[in-house]
C-alpha cells in the first residue's frame, strides 16, 4: 500500500511514478491509498478504486530540489574573517 503524494505520484523503490490509464495520467487526491502489484515478469501495476493502472516513471523533481537545498546549505557556511580584516586590527576590550 502507498499513499498518493502531491502531483498525483506515488513512491515505490525510491522512485516516483504516475498512474496511467491508456495515454492519460490519472489524477488522484493526495493521501489516497494505492495497492502495488509486482508481476512475475517484473512489471509493476497499481490498483486504486477497483481499477488497475500501469505505472510510468516520473521525473524525480523532489529529489533534485532536496539536492539543490543541500548544496545551498553547504555554500552558506560562515567563514571567519581573514587575518588582515579590519576587525582583527583592533584589540578587544578586556573584561574584568
Amino acid at each position: 500500500m502507498r499513499k498518493v503524494l502531491k502531483g498525483s505520484v506515488i513512491s515505490y523503490g525510491g522512485k516516483l511514478y504516475f498512474l496511467k490509464e491508456g495515454k492519460e495520467t490519472v489524477l488522484l487526491k493526495e493521501g489516497s491509498l494505492v495497492s502495488i502489484y509486482i508481476h512475475g515478469d517484473g512489471t509493476i501495476k497499481a490498483s486504486c478504486e477497483d481499477k488497475i493502472f500501469r505505472l510510468e516513471l516520473a521525473v524525480n523533481k523532489e529529489r533534485k530540489e532536496q539536492k539543490v537545498e543541500k548544496e545551498m546549505e553547504t555554500k552558506r557556511k560562515r567563514k571567519s574573517p581573514s587575518k588582515d580584516h579590519p576587525w582583527k586590527k583592533y584589540p578587544l576590550l578586556l573584561r574584568r
